[in-house]
């Protein structure tokens, strides 16, 4: 099992990957002489959190929302797994719809194949498939300042330091998204398709401005 951590400007990631089962046996029908078979699952856990801006070491829990369970299957050969930077396109390529930043991405990797390597050195000599199944649990905290120029000042930001340029979400798909009654003092809550919460009136001057989710970078339709 391993345990990472990771702090961004307004974010805090959780990230625990272990082992849920291994297995290896001799297939005489493979089609390849070995591979390794890759299962992965994964859940998050994504909440929003307020900072008063006047008391910056309080923070209360305004949303939790449990992402939908994510699976992938990843079969690798013994000629891609030997070539390290070949295996980390190869799972990176299955598993870019998790919830995950490339450097998490990339930590959930380098230990995967580290825990493979660790399988195959140990293996019956006459077996030619190791399957492993790997679980993600994640968290991920969002917080937000509460102050009324934390909006501007976010794509303000963006403008300055994004290399994406700035291209605005489509209306009609900015009027379309869910809405719920879950913020404190009955603030409007707002629910993008990727899951994530946002106050009403805030995420609609954001996308007026970018297309992209603040969190996760899920890119809304754009004219």
């Amino acid at each position: 099992m391993e345990h990472y951590s990771f702090t961004y400007d307004q974010c805090q990631s959780d990230i625990t990957v272990s082992v849920q089962n291994v297995s290896t046996c001799r297939d005489r029908n493979a089609l390849r002489p070995f591979y390794i078979n890759f299962e992965f699952s994964c859940n998050a856990l994504l909440s929003n959190w307020i900072i008063d801006e006047h008391i910056s070491t309080q923070a209360r829990c305004v949303q939790e929302v449990n992402a939908p369970s994510m699976v992938a299957t990843v079969p690798v050969s013994l000629d891609e797994f030997l070539h390290n930077e070949k295996a980390c396109e190869i799972i990176a390529g299955e598993i870019k719809d998790f919830p995950l930043w490339d450097m998490e991405c990339q930590k959930v990797i380098d230990f995967v194949l580290r825990k493979a390597w660790e399988y195959v050195i140990s293996m019956p000599p006459n077996h030619n498939v190791l399957h492993l199944h790997f679980h993600v649990a994640m968290q991920h905290k969002t917080f937000f300042v509460e102050r009324r120029d934390l909006v501007d000042w976010m794509i303000q930001y963006s403008m300055e330091v994004d290399e994406v340029p700035m291209i605005p979400a489509k209306d009609s798909s900015i009027e379309s998204l869910e809405r719920k009654k879950e913020f404190p003092a009955g603030y409007e809550a707002v629910c993008m398709p990727c899951s994530h919460f946002f106050h009403g009136d805030c995420i609609k001057k954001w996308l007026r401005t970018s297309h992209y989710c603040p969190i996760c970078r899920f890119e809304m339709p754009t004219s």
